[in-house]
């Protein structure tokens, strides 16, 4: 446990604790009375330091009789050890060993102490032995003034030597992850120290081996036997982080005024480190309390030149430094011989308005700050050690506070660790070998940020872990085969210090030690906090500063330490095995004050007190008429004889105890007069001496037993009034003296008076008999039944006399003295049966004739109606005797009935309407005496068959289905699920399903009516997810859709992008379009999708491909080599282009929409047709013009023809004419 530093000691103060120690020395040859306390109940005491300038600041309870005060003695810090066996003798020093620094930890070996070790923030380790409860200092290590022993182990080896572990922080605070811990391993015998941490040298053992690792911290097995907790050095885990080298540099703000640089703490640098083509890693660290940044760079990573860029920012953000470092890792490797650290230039800003947010919640923690664990065998410490090989896991650097602990029969051990940023306490179940760690299990439990493990426990067979906050929690896990599940938390209310399981003690006991107080647990058979009471969550004192407790198992001494003093609880045991939950309060010892009052106006000066206390006294003169009696212990016997000076005052005697801690109790008083006054205050009146004369008053019949109230006169004045006592001590003065004794008022009938004469010179008895007056009484016996004389003889016992009264003569006459009688009549014997016997109390002379009537013999059946589940009945039942009704719709579980010697037919059927409840039961008793019968009322058993099923058929994954009721019930299911038949007696019942798997069902619970047989089917439902579905076409989407899932239709008018939550499982996803959509779309291709978490899927969507033919005519004439270029007009998409054939036709497939064709032909004007749906085949003629150029081309061998032919034709005619002419005849007439 950790403490607070206080303030360092002073060579004066070192030279008050060298006289202090002399004086108790001194002091100490005085014989030390011991003081036996009761050992049959729960009390403390509080033992004062203030005589002895002793404050503690730790205490540890060595035995019974002494505890070790770790704190200051005169200002001085010291280890005391003080003898607390008798709280009414000053506490005694008996050892006593002076600290140089403050101390910030103290253990001990475990349980039984044979060691305890202290250490101080100056790097002070003192081992002492203990034996005895005395202390003897045995080492004395001085680790260094700048090192801080942060926590101590004494661990033992197989030899029984004891291994003193420390982890020690040096130069500075331990921070997180922590880069200056050490861990220091020294051997109580054996010279030379063990070194692990950073950098460790070659003066040490294993030197170099050592180092080069960031420890973090180190836990020795620790292991709890059946009388015994020890720590095992053979196994000590020490976790740490490999190596690093860090880059150091100040940020300081430079003063615009006076130039002066200020340390600005706890700013928060950026660190983006890049190495080679590795994408960069971004950290972050923040300056320490002196402005100092030290950035971590692994050297496991240094694969090739890393580039450091360093950025410090403002509050705002906007980036007020950078600087940029690039380190070769040749040479980093070459100066980690030398040092880890590269110093940097200081960042000087100008601003102290920077960003100091915590580094770790804005970057997290890097990898390669992960944390190893390293299993160490220390039996050879500090000559050497073994390494027993690794965890097969890693820790976060946020993991603080490892426990590693087992129980001696255990064969898992368990790791204990806190994590902080997830605020987890983590239960590794572990197998530990020679060959290092396996984790078999990891058990997590969510206990908030801000907090901190501080104690751990368990038990010999590991069936509870304990696990203590350090915000005051303490949480409890009960073992499950080889996992822990949580059972209860217990809040301390106060920072938690220490747990202490008890071996061997009853019920698993365990002791919690917090900043606010003490509290004593027992587990089983229920969760009991002894001293807790109200709004009190444990035992405390004012000013409460530690606590500790002896283990052995009757917890025989508790101590609880404040600033000046400690209180010791002697046999909390007890209370551990009677359960019996109360305050501190009660058991506590108080003081008491007397005061001595004087007669007259004597004076009390030099009056001697001997104060008697259990084997033992103590002797005070006064000097004043008070006196303080302290550690008065509730329910123990004290004495205190008071001697005055004077001789003709009587010495007095006053026995006393205190009763519940707040009412003290007189005993006895001898020769005075003693009163109390609240709490706790007595006072005792001397008295002078006189004589005693002591009246015996008896009656002349019943002896000293006086059957009516005297009243008693001496001298004419009274004495008593109306009393029974028959004794009556006085103390009067010498002379005669009138006794006089007469019936009380409203018995003057009673006695007749008592007059006499007494003379008194010395102590005198004086012994008297009272005379009564006789009185006739008359008794008549009838009987019950008949209202006449009994039939049988009967015997009168009255008065010390026995009567027998006959059938024939049932008056009795007799003479009675006056006083109350009791009249008893009874059958004689073999008369037994008739008649009960009877009795009458009569009171003479009030009344003088009885008449007395006789019952006949009946007896007392009484009936213990027990529901075999409840105990109580939860339905009401008819109770039928032989037949007849004698009890109907009760509930109660008690009967009783009044029946006659003999046999009778006890018949138990439920009421109306709750025949379902119950069925009807028959038995046979014989009534004889008075008897107590159980008899349990059967619940009718119903038959029920539940089915768990998934709510889409079968189950996928098995899961755990729990009835809980009247009776209990859990069972596996596993897939595909099976019916499970019960027989169930009628009842409410809890169900609950839990899936082994959550990502698949969810947990269902549920409420069962068992009232008649039934078939029930269970669903439990699937973990949802959310499907998000893209709808994607090529050519841009426009219709809507219909969405199917497994062939089912779950939406319409699906659109780009639909979203939908479905239940864990494999789906089949596809689109349709819808009917209006049908022309444009082909459905989509199926697409599994296996859901187990949220999904992102895109479906591709096709649009229907129809025939499009394009015809391109001159007129009626096909164009050939037309190019037919298809556009999609919606998007201006280009489609294809296409060459005419000799036809002047194109052919091609094309997707539903709308289109441009655009016909183009050397020989022809363009042609552009637009707004073409495609909404099924689809064939376009298309004309085109030629050019006027192609035209003249075309047409210009017609024209050089026909000119050709008129030229010819020309030529001929000019060729007939020429050949006419030439030809010529004369014309024949006729």
């Amino acid at each position: 446990m950790k403490f607070p530093r206080p303030k360092p000691s002073t060579s004066l103060a070192l030279l008050i604790l060298l006289m202090a120690t002399l004086l108790i020395i001194s002091s100490s040859l005085s014989v030390h009375a011991k003081f036996i306390g009761p050992s049959d109940r729960v009390y403390g005491y509080r033992i004062d330091f203030s005589s002895i300038g002793l404050t503690p600041l730790y205490v540890r309870v060595l035995n019974s009789s002494r505890i070790a005060v770790v704190g200051a003695l005169n200002n001085t810090y010291s280890v005391a050890v003080v003898d607390v066996s008798n709280p009414y003798e000053d506490p005694r020093i008996e050892d006593l060993y002076p600290l140089t620094g403050a101390p910030t930890y103290v253990a001990t070996d475990g349980y039984p102490i044979t060691r305890m070790v202290v250490g101080s923030d100056k790097g002070e380790i003192l081992l002492f032995r203990v034996a005895g409860g005395r202390l003897t200092k045995h080492l004395y290590a001085v680790l260094g003034v700048d090192f801080y022993v942060d926590k101590v182990y004494l661990a033992r080896d197989s030899t029984g030597k004891t291994k003193i572990i420390a982890l020690v922080v040096e130069g500075g605070s331990r921070g997180i992850p922590c880069l200056n811990c050490y861990v220091y391993v020294l051997d109580e015998d054996a010279q030379g120290i063990l070194r692990i941490g950073p950098r460790v040298g070659n003066a040490t053992a294993l030197g170099e081996d050592l180092e080069n690792i960031y420890v973090q911290d180190v836990a020795p097995l620790t292991v709890y036997d059946v009388g015994s907790v020890y720590w095992d050095a053979s196994n000590v885990i020490i976790t740490y982080i490999p190596q690093l080298i860090k880059l150091v540099f100040n940020v300081t703000f430079s003063d615009p005024k006076t130039g002066e640089l200020v340390p600005l703490p706890e700013v928060l640098v950026e660190v983006r480190l890049s190495v080679g083509s590795e994408p960069p890693v971004v950290y972050g660290v923040n300056t320490d309390d002196g402005g100092t940044a030290r950035v971590p760079i692994p050297l496991s990573v240094l694969s090739d030149i890393a580039v450091v860029n360093i950025t410090i920012r403002d509050s705002q953000g906007n980036t007020v430094y950078k600087y940029t470092y690039t380190l070769d890792p040749e040479y980093a490797k070459k100066l980690i011989e030398f040092t880890d650290e590269i110093p940097l230039p200081d960042a000087v800003v100008s601003t102290k308005d920077l960003d100091t947010r915590p580094a770790s919640k804005v970057y997290g923690i890097p990898s390669f700050l992960f944390v190893r664990l390293e299993l160490f065998d220390f039996t050879q410490a500090p000559m050497g050690c073994s390494r027993k090989g690794s965890a097969d896991f890693l820790l976060t650097p946020t993991s603080v506070d490892v426990k590693f602990l087992k129980g001696r029969v255990e064969t898992y051990s368990k790791i204990v660790y806190y994590d902080m940023p997830s605020g987890t306490v983590n239960i590794v179940v572990a197998s530990v070998s020679s060959k290092g760690i396996v984790r078999e299990l990891l058990v997590e439990d969510y206990v908030g940020t801000g907090t901190r493990i501080a104690s751990t426990a368990t038990f010999v067979n590991g069936r509870y872990v304990l696990v203590g906050l350090s915000d005051g929690r303490i949480r409890k896990y009960v073992s499950e085969g080889a996992s822990y599940r949580l059972k209860h938390v217990y809040p301390m209310g106060s920072r938690l210090l220490d747990i202490a399981s008890i071996p061997g003690a009853t019920g698993y006991t365990y002791v919690a030690i917090a900043s606010g107080g003490v509290q004593v647990f027992r587990i089983e058979p229920y969760l009991a906090p002894l001293f807790r009471a109200q709004t009190k969550l444990c035992a405390s004192v004012p000013g409460f500063v530690g606590g500790d407790v002896l283990r052995d198992p009757g917890l025989s001494t508790l101590a609880l330490a404040d600033p000046s003093g400690v209180t010791i609880v002697k046999n909390v045991g007890k209370a551990v095995e009677d359960l019996a939950i109360a305050p501190l309060e009660p058991f506590l010892a108080r003081d008491v004050e007397i005061t001595i009052v004087p007669p007259g106006t004597e004076n009390v000066n030099g009056t001697l007190a001997v104060f008697e206390y259990p084997t033992g006294y103590r002797e005070y003169v006064l000097e004043g008429s008070t006196i303080t009696l302290k550690n008065i212990i509730p329910g123990i016997v004290y004495a205190l004889n008071i001697a005055p000076p004077q001789p003709y005052i009587y010495p007095a005697r006053l026995v006393f105890k205190l009763v519940n801690s707040s009412t003290v109790e007189i005993l006895g008083v001898e020769k005075s007069v003693a009163s109390t006054s609240g709490c706790c205050k007595i006072y005792v009146s001397m008295i002078y001496k006189e004589f005693n004369l002591r009246l015996d008053v008896v009656d002349e019949i019943a002896g000293p037993s006086l059957v009516a109230p005297v009243d008693v006169y001496i001298d004419g004045k009274s004495v008593a009034t109306s009393t029974l006592q028959n004794t009556f001590t006085l103390r009067l003065l010498y002379g005669e003296h009138n006794i006089t004794i007469v019936p009380s008022k409203g018995y003057e009938g009673s006695y007749q008076p008592y007059r006499a004469t007494v003379y008194l010179d010395a102590d005198r008895v004086v012994n008297i008999e009272l005379k009564r007056v006789w009185y006739n009484v008359r008794l008549i016996v009838i009987d019950s039944v008949t209202g006449s004389a009994p039939i049988a003889p009967l015997q009168i016992k009255v008065g010390g006399s026995v009567f027998t009264v006959y059938p024939d003569r049932n008056v009795l006459d007799i003479v009675l003295p006056f006083g109350n009688y009791t009249v008893e009549v009874s059958p004689p014997p073999n008369y037994e049966n008739v008649y009960e016997v009877e009795r009458l109390f009569i009171s003479i002379p009030k009344t003088t004739a009885y008449t007395i009537s006789l019952k006949r013999h009946t007896y007392t059946v009484t009936l213990v109606l027990r529901d075999p589940y409840t105990a109580k009945l939860i339905a009401p039942i008819n109770i039928f005797v032989n037949g007849s009704p004698a009890i109907t719709n009760t509930l109660d579980q008690e009967q009783q009935l009044r029946l006659p010697y003999g046999r009778w037919l006890i018949t138990l059927a439920p009421a109306e309407g709750y025949e379902a409840v119950y069925s009807t039961s028959e038995t046979l008793i014989g009534v004889d005496k008075n008897t107590s019968i159980e008899l349990e009322v059967p619940r009718v058993m119903h038959f029920v068959e539940i089915n768990v099923v998934d709510s889409y058929g079968r189950l996928i994954a098995p899961v755990n289905l729990t009835l809980s009721g009247p009776t209990s019930f859990s069972q596996r299911i596993d897939p595909p699920g099976r019916a499970v038949f019960l027989s169930l007696p009628y009842g409410s019942y809890n169900i609950s399903i839990a899936p082994f798997n959550t990502t698949i069902y969810m947990p269902y619970t549920g409420k069962l009516v068992v009232d008649s047989p039934q078939s029930i089917r269970l669903t439990v439902e699937r973990v949802k997810y959310k499907l998000r579905l893209v709808l994607n076409d090529m050519f841009g989407l426009i219709g809507k859709f219909e969405l199917y899932v497994n062939e089912s239709k779950v939406a319409d008018n699906v659109g780009r992008s639909y979203s939908i939550e479905l239940p864990y499982g494999t789906y089949i996803i596809r689109v349709s379009p819808m009917p209006s959509w049908d022309a444009a779309y082909n459905p989509s291709k199926p697409i599994t999708v296996v859901l187990t978490s949220d999904v992102n899927q895109t479906i591709y969507v096709n649009r229907k491909m129809y025939r499009l033919r394009v015809t391109v005519l001159e007129g009626t004439s096909p164009v050939s080599n037309a190019a037919v270029e298809i556009y999609q007009q919606e998007t201006g998409l280009f489609i294809t282009m296409l060459s005419t054939d000799e036809r002047g036709v194109v052919e091609t497939n094309v997707p539903y929409g709308l289109y441009k064709l655009v016909i183009t032909h050397p020989s022809y004007k363009p042609a552009e047709i637009r707004d073409i749906p495609i909404s099924n085949d689809l064939s376009k003629v298309v004309y085109l013009e030629p050019t006027v150029t192609t035209l003249i081309f075309r047409y210009l061998p017609i024209v050089g023809v026909l000119v050709g032919i008129g030229i010819a034709v020309y030529a001929l005619l000019k060729i007939r004419t020429i050949i006419a002419r030439r030809l010529a005849v004369e014309e024949e007439l006729f």
